[in-house]
């Protein structure tokens, strides 16, 4: 007689059981590790609290509608918020209540005091591992991350709807809106990193870099089309330049020796898309800028001490 309801309860039958279960174990435990990995490296994002604040006023400094940044300070601000960098992250403050407007941070072992830049519509947090994040002005919610690898200077560039890093080697630009890669720039080999850039009408992007040469430091200025990141012209600089106004740059001469009581030789550059072309120069016994914008250039110096007249006999 046969036994047609036992016929696959043998060791035969039991072995495709077993190996379903076995394998449901296994992906049961994948997924838990993956998900409590997921919840360890989740960013915090809460969001915008309320409406956008309003600027405080029309001019800067009582409430700035473009992006101001304290000179040796890590905040910036830019319409009605301040713009603070955290231990993980970055927040936004608002400038009328005080309270948090908005805040992201990381949760991961890799997150660290981020290098952050700010324009009128974007934060931009680059942290010491590599990740590149954008995070919206208004709302402060990620539109986008990226890894990209750190120089060793955390210098970072805002401006013409890009975003301006220091690579090893070289010098990247990404999209503001998208962090889609746009073009880069390899330095010479004695170049170290970017001093200051800045953007110009024609598409035009001035890049300073420090680099060492056979009698200390000095820069050079190269001109970066900055659609493409076609060099276009380069010219040799003592120190940092200083934009005035769209087609003029101010920076000291590079035939300026390093002697400390030397007077500063500076020269005012004509700048477009065929070089950076002397106008003018001046001498300057303390050249020490801070700032400069609307043709104005503002330097730190010490007034000349007057000797006190003599007694009178």
């Amino acid at each position: 007689m046969n036994n047609k309801g036992g016929s696959h309860a043998g060791p035969e039958g039991r072995r495709p059981r077993k190996r379903m279960v076995f394998l449901v174990a296994v992906l049961v435990i994948l997924m838990s590790s993956l998900l409590v990995e997921w919840y360890m490296e989740r960013d915090v994002i809460t969001g915008n609290q309320g409406p956008f604040p309003a600027a405080l006023g029309t001019e800067a400094p009582a409430a700035p509608s473009q992006v101001s940044r304290q000179s040796y300070r890590p905040e910036a601000l830019v319409h009605g918020l301040s713009i603070v960098p955290t231990d993980s992250g970055v927040r936004a403050l608002n400038l009328r209540t005080g309270k948090e407007y908005w805040r992201y941070e990381r949760r991961d072992a890799g997150a660290d005091m981020p290098s952050d830049e700010v324009s009128a519509a974007m934060v931009v947090a680059w942290f010491d591992d590599g990740k590149l994040v954008g995070i919206d002005l208004r709302t402060g919610n990620v539109r986008w991350r990226t890894e990209f690898p750190r120089g060793g200077f955390q210098y970072i560039h805002m401006g013409a709807g890009q975003v301006v890093a220091h690579t090893p080697g070289g010098v990247a630009a990404f999209s503001e809106r998208s962090g889609k890669k746009l073009w880069t720039l390899r330095l010479p080999r004695s170049c170290k990193y970017p001093w200051a850039v800045h953007d110009l009408p024609e598409h035009l992007t001035a890049v300073d870099v420090g680099c060492e040469s056979s009698d200390g430091q000095n820069g050079v200025a190269i001109g970066v089309d900055n659609r493409t990141g076609a060099e276009l012209w380069k010219r040799t600089v003592r120190q940092e330049l200083y934009k005035t106004d769209n087609h003029t740059l101010v920076a000291v001469s590079p035939f300026t020796t390093s002697q400390l009581r030397e007077r500063a030789r500076v020269q005012v550059l004509d700048v477009d898309r065929k070089g950076a072309r002397l106008r003018a120069e001046f001498f300057s016994d303390s050249w020490a800028p801070d700032d400069a914008g609307d043709g104005i250039i503002i330097s730190a110096g010490t007034p000349n001490r007057r000797e006190a007249p003599a007694p009178p006999s």
